[in-house]
């Protein structure tokens, strides 16, 4: 705890800092048998979709969170962690799993943000009645909503997972999202 604190606030090679978090994921990751290459797949299809709708007015307004950005992709590698536990509501038990884990480079709200965006990435949508496990994290609810749709929309836009489906782009407005598949 001491070491992962101090190479998260006072380590100059940042990198190496990010380079030990990914390696947490990825060994978390081949613990449960997940296929990487799936992971990477799905953080293809959510990080275009994340960045597209950063720039609707409606997300905008939110405050963006602390390093959001790194949260969903360990959210997108580690979103089928509980299929290993039961299929049927294996998101709850992905969810689970990660606030349970000490992941080395996450703090425990990091965790509680990644288990919030997998928990909530299918079936119903996050409200503050359903955030009751996570309390600290009620006051940012609205920008966690936006988090697990971006996850959301990656899992269901290809259910096949095949590689070389690719959208081109990607247009948002007040009422849908509009996107081009080449």
């Amino acid at each position: 705890l001491v070491v992962d604190t101090h190479n998260r606030f006072f380590s100059k090679n940042k990198k190496n800092y990010e380079r030990t978090r990914l390696q947490s994921i990825r060994r978390l990751a081949e613990r449960f048998q997940l296929d990487p290459e799936k992971g990477k797949m799905i953080r293809e299809r959510c990080l275009p979709i994340y960045n597209a709708l950063l720039e609707d007015p409606e997300v905008a307004e939110h405050p963006k969170l602390n390093d959001e950005e790194n949260l969903l992709q360990a959210a997108c590698f580690l979103c089928e962690v509980g299929k290993s536990v039961n299929y049927s509501k294996y998101h709850r038990h992905s969810a689970y799993i990660i606030r349970q884990c000490d992941i080395i480079g996450f703090t425990q709200h990091d965790l509680s943000i990644m288990a919030a965006i997998v928990q909530f990435h299918r079936k119903s949508v996050m409200s503050t009645k359903k955030i009751a496990d996570y309390p600290l994290l009620i006051p940012i609810i609205e920008r966690l909503k936006f988090l697990s749709l971006c996850l959301r929309l990656a899992i269901t836009l290809n259910r096949t997972w095949q590689p070389d489906f690719k959208f081109s782009n990607i247009e948002s407005s007040e009422k849908y999202l509009e996107f081009t598949f080449p």
